[in-house]
């Protein structure tokens, strides 16, 4: 299982090496709280999502105030509110097989899609706000697209 404290430190350390922006991390969640996620948002989170979430608990930077880059597991329902809100109304079924957890603090977020069969696509998704013409007749891949990261750990390590 891989040390996500030490890679996430890593990470800050070297996209923050040449400034004052301070490494946030969220205490250990528990499995009683992924539960409780995957009851809210009626998706059973893969093994490397909770393997995560019991070691930290989302993280991101603090430079003036808190910005969760990975959120944490209690704002993770939130997140997949906002995100779906944008695309929700032309692009319904498709805005309820999005489930982010990655928020770029732009409007842009990045998480996990079920397919229309309800298998999870491999890798991670992202909605790109900028994309997004609000036009039910869009090409939803155009706006909600592989990501290129495989997994959190890809993710993580960018």
């Amino acid at each position: 299982m891989p040390d996500w404290k030490k890679i996430i430190i890593e990470q800050h350390e070297r996209n923050h090496k040449n400034d004052s922006v301070k490494l946030i991390q969220g205490a250990p969640c528990t499995q009683e709280d992924i539960a409780r996620l995957e009851a809210t948002i009626g998706l059973k989170m893969p093994s490397e999502f909770k393997e995560l979430y019991l070691e930290v608990n989302g993280f991101g930077c603090h430079s003036g105030q808190d910005n969760w880059l990975l959120v944490p597991v209690e704002h993770v329902p939130q997140v997949i509110q906002l995100a779906r809100n944008w695309f929700s109304e032309t692009h319904s079924e498709l805005a309820a097989r999005f489930f982010p957890f990655i928020d770029w603090g732009c409007g842009d977020y990045t998480g996990y899609l079920v397919s229309e069969s309800g298998m999870l696509e491999k890798g991670l998704y992202t909605f790109g706000h900028e994309e997004y013409e609000f036009d039910a007749s869009q090409e939803s891949d155009v706006f909600l697209y592989p990501s290129g990261f495989v997994s959190i750990g890809d993710f993580i390590r960018l």
